[in-house]
């Protein structure tokens, strides 16, 4: 990855193929539903406006058992002139449309930015087996730079809002998400909300390497 990504430039994003993080899924009650781990398998290309990243996934119930039959998951993001292309394999059956959306931690954000700067919409195309979906991501806003605490550390932290539209199929879902990112890192920390301001989901990173 060095050799061909600046290694001076810093992301909200992990960047280290080998990488490693663990999260733990919460509802709006603060009761624990269930975890994920994620791996960066690798990382390709000259920057993060032009780049292929591989990452494995693997969910958990609450119980600590796996959530899919298929146990483990790729997922490849494909950054390309500002937009980005998401595509999951190996999950065949399990899975909810909905689950993909919330519990992914997936922003794209510059490496350079400041508090209170708007940043550009997003439009993403989601592909799973046979069945594709879009995703808007508008009214971005850096909200401010701060320390954030979570079982994983402390961190500085951009706090990143924005509005989510996802279209699957016939399903529609509009929700806020409050993203509070680490440089070399990526999301320490998510809440999801619904149109009426209503929290719905908490992420919270519990473990990294």
């Amino acid at each position: 990855m060095a050799a061909v990504m600046p290694i001076r430039a810093q992301y909200y994003f992990a960047t280290q193929p080998g990488s490693q993080a663990s999260f733990r899924v919460y509802d709006n009650k603060g009761e624990f539903r269930g975890s994920y781990d994620e791996t960066l398998q690798s990382l390709n290309g000259e920057s993060l406006d032009n780049a292929t990243v591989i990452l494995e996934q693997v969910y958990f119930d609450k119980n600590g058992e796996h959530l899919f039959k298929d146990v483990t998951a790729n997922m490849f993001l494909y950054f390309k002139d500002g937009e980005l292309t998401v595509k999951l394999e190996t999950i065949r059956k399990g899975i909810a449309t909905k689950d993909l959306m919330v519990k992914g931690c997936v922003v794209f954000v510059p490496s350079d930015i400041r508090a209170g700067e708007e940043l550009p919409d997003r439009s993403l195309s989601i592909k799973i087996g046979s069945i594709g979906g879009t995703v808007e991501l508008t009214e971005r806003k850096v909200l401010g730079m701060e320390s954030v605490t979570v079982p994983a550390g402390t961190f500085n932290a951009a706090k990143v809002q924005e509005k989510q539209k996802t279209r699957v199929a016939i399903i529609t879902e509009e929700v806020t998400i409050i993203t509070w990112m680490v440089k070399d890192i990526g999301c320490v920390r998510q809440e999801t909300y619904n149109s009426k301001g209503r929290l719905l989901q908490t992420i919270e990173m519990v473990r990294k390497s």
